[in-house]
């Protein structure tokens, strides 16, 4: 996986930049209202400020080498596909998160064709 952004936390959420060749915004993740709803999102994405445009959402999920990580799916129309990627601790002293992405393989990847 390739790092294509970096967050900070907030006290309602992260805030940071996606910086890839062809795609830079600064985007905030907010935590969603608690639903009764197990497979609604459990993180808004808003560009630019918190009261942004939701561009889209996350879940809570852990993995075994990073521990508790966020995925996160992004959408907007100048997109060919949205974006699937993870949220995870740098793994260093500060509070910095990565935003991770690797390119689709198999049924994704033949979805957003």
């Amino acid at each position: 996986m390739i790092e294509i952004g970096r967050f900070e936390p907030l006290a309602d959420g992260f805030s940071g930049t996606i910086l890839t060749l062809g795609l830079t915004a600064t985007l905030h993740i907010i935590a969603a209202e608690p639903t009764q709803n197990a497979r609604a999102p459990q993180w808004h994405i808003h560009l630019g400020t918190a009261e942004g445009p939701r561009i889209g959402a996350g879940w809570n999920a852990s993995s075994e080498t990073s521990g508790d990580i966020m995925k996160l799916v992004l959408d907007a129309p100048e997109l060919l596909a949205p974006i699937r990627a993870r949220l995870v601790p740098s793994g260093g002293d500060d509070a910095t998160y990565l935003l991770l992405w690797a390119r689709p393989t198999g049924r994704v990847a033949r979805e957003a064709q």
